[in-house]
């Protein structure tokens, strides 16, 4: 059981940075999942990049989020980037200038972006820190930092593949929410047990152990092994551009952007 503590301390385990400890829980998946999908009440999602456990809280607290994010904006930049990353091949590279005109897409009717704004050069450089630090992309040339004293820096960029792995997999159709209690709302034993983890604080990893998330972050994902099969479950990548405009829509709602 010490490789499925791991997993309950860190956000996911991915071959690339703990080859060692990815098979090892690759090799216990039978065993794990089962205790996780009954004693827990979470997803336990396995592929060829990374294993993850899906550690929902049942309610939100002051407390979660990303510890290195300030700003509203930040998350509704990091949801756009998940739309931009949704697009490309696992390992396509991009130019941050090409990230920067597509998140302005993205957030145009939703949240305006003005790139000649510091505060908004700032939160993006937030956002693409905390994407390298979880590995959703990695930097070949040049410095993310650099974008916030100057809008012409130019960076590239690899799309590593997990960012499919990134928002959680909810039981349930979640388009119809439209509020954090709306989120919360759950089923029986699933409830349950979810407020137990809550009171139990297994809801979220320490800061020291791993990035935190929000409701702001989490949409509908790809089913993979392990994962709630429904009929009204879409993958992100799959969806179409308006159907992933309107949850980036639904998603700054979400978290209060206007």
């Amino acid at each position: 059981m010490y490789d499925f503590r791991e997993l309950l301390n860190r956000f996911w385990v991915t071959r690339e940075a703990d080859k060692e400890l990815y098979f090892a829980l690759k090799r216990a998946v039978p065993e794990y999942r089962k205790f996780a999908r009954e004693q827990l009440g979470w997803n336990l999602i396995v592929d060829e990049k990374a294993i993850k456990l899906e550690k929902v809280p049942p309610r939100a607290m002051p407390w979660m989020g990303i510890e290195s994010f300030t700003e509203t904006l930040d998350y509704c930049l990091l949801c756009a980037l998940l739309l931009f990353l949704a697009d490309l091949d696992d390992g396509e590279q991009f130019l941050l200038s090409t990230l920067t005109e597509a998140l302005e897409t993205f957030l145009r009717e939703v949240r305006p972006v003005d790139w000649t704004r510091f505060p908004h050069r700032k939160a993006l450089v937030r956002v693409l820190q905390y994407a390298q630090e979880v590995g959703l992309l990695l930097v070949f040339d040049g410095d993310s930092g650099g974008f916030g004293s100057d809008r012409e820096q130019e960076v590239l960029y690899e799309n590593t593949g997990l960012s499919r792995h990134f928002p959680v997999h909810f039981g349930r159709d979640i388009l119809s929410c439209r509020t954090v209690e709306d989120f919360e709302a759950s089923e029986g034993a699933d409830a349950e047990r979810g407020w137990q983890r809550s009171t139990g604080s297994w809801c979220c990893p320490p800061a020291s152990t791993g990035p935190r998330r929000t409701t702001a972050t989490m949409s509908t994902s790809k089913t993979s092994a392990g994962g709630w099969a429904r009929p009204w479950r879409r993958s992100w990548a799959e969806s179409s551009r308006s159907t992933k405009m309107a949850r980036i829509s639904f998603l700054s709602r979400m978290t209060g952007a206007s």
